[in-house]
């Protein structure tokens, strides 16, 4: 008998269980039918009290566009009450959640110059910040959300330098640098790859000159070499001396900077052409061995 009974008190706990989900979904559904109900019935109520209650209802409940919606109806009503800073910062963040983070940034900057003592001020110079960061875009599309959110993380840091989110804002930082990084080394390459040489070796002097630090400098050092010797190869015979000896340069640069360069092989193979074309305006003069003039290889 007892394994019948075990199974019966199964089959009863099954039961119990599957009712309890089906109450909490009509609970669920019912206090959404409320709020919608709710919304419809204030916004014809005129009723200025009514309305910003159910507004933190609403945004309370993450129901981010009515919620706004009323906030910014009673606004007016509560300009200059000890309510005007709630709704303003509350309003902001709704047009966060939803996305908008052009206009939540707007909303905030406001929101900080007119309530700079504002218990909501430290969070609200955080979202605008993270408002940039989730702007951002890939590298290689245009980088001005990911500067706009350096300069306000850093603000933020240079405000709050105790800040518990200090760690994490940091992380930040490097992942929005590192796109800066990326960009800059991209925008060289598209000159580089279509031959425009150039074109290149002043766009990858740029990217040295903006981020010195990035972690592409020894791909870019090459790159300028690179491009360098074609640009000189394929340029009129009068050019060309002065451009061999720009490529040398060059050349020397990225061993200086790094004498076991993963480019060592192919960059010498282009010193030792470019030094063979020289010997034309310099017969007398003895060539330097690559070898020599590496003292690295």
């Amino acid at each position: 008998m007892r394994p019948r009974v075990s199974a019966l008190c199964f089959v009863i706990v099954v039961c119990v269980l599957f009712a309890s989900c089906g109450l909490i979904k009509r609970g669920l559904k019912s206090s959404r039918d409320a709020l919608s109900f709710s919304y419809n019935k204030v916004l014809k109520s005129n009723d200025q009290e009514l309305m910003y209650k159910t507004a933190i209802d609403y945004y309370q409940a993450k129901r981010n566009e009515k919620a706004l919606y009323l906030f910014n109806t009673v606004s007016a009503y509560y300009a200059g009450t000890l309510r005007e800073d709630t709704i303003s910062f509350y309003s902001a963040i709704c047009s966060f959640r939803m996305g908008d983070f052009e206009t939540s940034a707007e909303q905030f900057n406001a929101f900080r110059r007119k309530f700079g003592r504002s218990p909501f001020i430290e969070e609200a110079e955080y979202l605008i910040a993270m408002g940039y960061y989730y702007a951002s875009p890939p590298a290689d599309r245009d980088q001005s959300p990911s500067k706009m959110a350096i300069l306000s993380f850093t603000e933020y840091l240079g405000r709050y330098p105790n800040s518990n989110k200090r760690e994490q804002v940091l992380e930040y930082i490097d992942e929005l640098v590192q796109k800066l990084w990326d960009k800059s080394l991209l925008n060289a390459k598209v000159y580089y790859n279509i031959g425009y040489y150039n074109s290149a070796i002043h766009a990858f002097n740029t990217a040295l000159e903006d981020y010195p630090e990035t972690n592409h400098r020894e791909e870019i050092l090459f790159l300028l070499t690179r491009s360098a010797y074609l640009y000189a190869i394929n340029s009129i015979e009068a050019m060309q001396h002065t451009r061999y000896l720009d490529m040398v340069d060059y050349y020397y640069n990225l061993i200086s900077e790094y004498p076991a360069t993963k480019y060592m092989k192919e960059s010498v193979k282009m010193y030792d052409d470019v030094q063979q074309a020289l010997k034309q305006y310099n017969p007398a003069a003895e060539e330097e061995p690559a070898g020599e003039a590496t003292a690295l290889k």
